[in-house]
């Protein structure tokens, strides 16, 4: 942040004025956990650092805030990063589901344990603020509702003699650091497959895994998750398995630290390594009384190699499931769809002067709806080069 000098405001004004910024060249940043937490965490923590027990009431009290934290928005957006404090329970940033590995590139020996398969959005899972009448009185009390993290580690701790894993799909659509906390710290495994490390976790999740795992062998427990007191920590079982895909070329995507891919085995799966699992379905790139049909993979193959030429961004080509077969089953419905999703999408990434490679008589002046009245009138719009067999 250092080297990012403030600059002044002059258009501020006591009505359009912003907190963190002034007439004065500064700028505030807040720097903190970023998402909600337990009221009763904060206290905790509190309390530990002063070394004095709070004075705790049931229920709200009239000067209570029923929710605030540290906005830290504005340093995401000058130095792309959201620090990481404690434990994060981050909401609506990931999709994890759990499957049986299937059509994934991994151990064809693998027994896979197929555990919830609903889809859940926070990964360890979070401590809720729950109230109930007891007579006239409200009482606050807490529940633990597991991730999807928590879920897996116990079936793997109760079935350790079979393989369970937990696919995380397009990892890095959120922020890593912040989603996987102290959590990371596990990945790191022995020859045996076992995690090196423990990390401590807070009261609530382990009262929660205590109870979950309560029917499981002393050794067991003893070997990963230890509890004493209110205190727990955990190791990763060796039967546990994460595996994560991860898409480069989409768009709005977090950065993942090279502390964090270390801990991963990783495999570059290339864009056309699906190629053999694609039927020859076709796609209706001319309509009317010239109707041309071209297969798929020979249409996109010729496609991609002009993107290459006019954008030298590889990212932006088309996948082998771009489209599907099954939305080409109905004429209308499959040319619709086409000039939608394919036409349109290489409308957008191509430059007014670059179109003509694709296709044909268009001009740097030429809009997308008059090329929409070419294509359903029947007329060729891709060029002789883009449709050859």
């Amino acid at each position: 942040i250092a080297d990012l000098i403030p600059t002044r405001d002059d258009a501020l004004t006591v009505k359009n004025g912003y907190p963190a910024s002034s007439t004065a060249p500064y700028s505030i940043y807040n720097i903190g956990h970023g998402s909600p937490i337990n009221l009763m965490k904060f206290i905790e923590a509190i309390e530990t650092e002063l070394g004095i027990e709070a004075k705790k009431f049931h229920g709200m009290q009239a000067s209570d805030a029923c929710q605030t934290y540290a906005n830290t928005q504005d340093l995401f957006d000058v130095i792309s990063y959201k620090p990481a404090v404690g434990r994060k329970y981050a909401k609506d940033t990931l999709t994890f589901k759990q499957i049986a590995g299937k059509n994934f590139p991994v151990d064809p020996t693998l027994e896979v344990k197929k555990i919830n398969g609903e889809e859940l959005h926070d990964f360890l899972g979070i401590s809720e603020q729950l109230v109930k009448k007891f007579g006239s009185s409200p009482v606050v009390y807490y529940h633990f509702e597991p991730g999807p993290f928590s879920l897996a580690f116990v079936e793997a701790l109760k079935n350790p003699t079979e393989k369970v894993v937990m696919l995380i799909e397009e990892i890095n659509r959120g922020n890593c650091a912040a989603i996987f906390g102290d959590v990371f710290q596990l990945l790191d495994r022995d020859e045996d497959g076992i995690g090196e490390y423990s990390i401590s976790i807070g009261s609530e999740w382990g009262a929660w895994l205590k109870e979950a795992l309560k029917d499981i062998s002393e050794g067991t427990m003893e070997r990963y998750f230890l509890c004493s007191n209110t205190q727990y920590k955990i190791h990763l079982p060796s039967n546990l398995y994460l595996l994560a895909t991860m898409n480069t070329a989409d768009q709005g995507l977090f950065p993942m630290d090279s502390a964090f891919k270390r801990r991963w085995f990783m495999k570059y799966i290339g864009m056309n390594h699906a190629n053999r699992d694609i039927l020859d379905f076709k796609v209706p790139v001319r309509l009317g009384k010239d109707e041309l049909k071209q297969e798929w993979n020979t249409f996109r193959k010729n496609i991609n190699k002009k993107i290459l030429e006019c954008t030298k961004n590889p990212d932006k080509r088309l996948g082998p499931f771009f489209v599907k077969e099954a939305e080409f089953k109905h004429d209308a419905m499959g040319a619709e769809l086409f000039f939608s999703k394919v036409i349109y999408y290489l409308w957008s990434i191509l430059k007014s002067g670059q179109r003509n490679k694709i296709f044909t008589e268009v001009t740097q002046t030429t809009f997308l709806d008059e090329l929409e009245i070419q294509y359903f009138d029947g007329k060729q719009v891709f060029t002789d080069e883009v449709l050859r067999k």
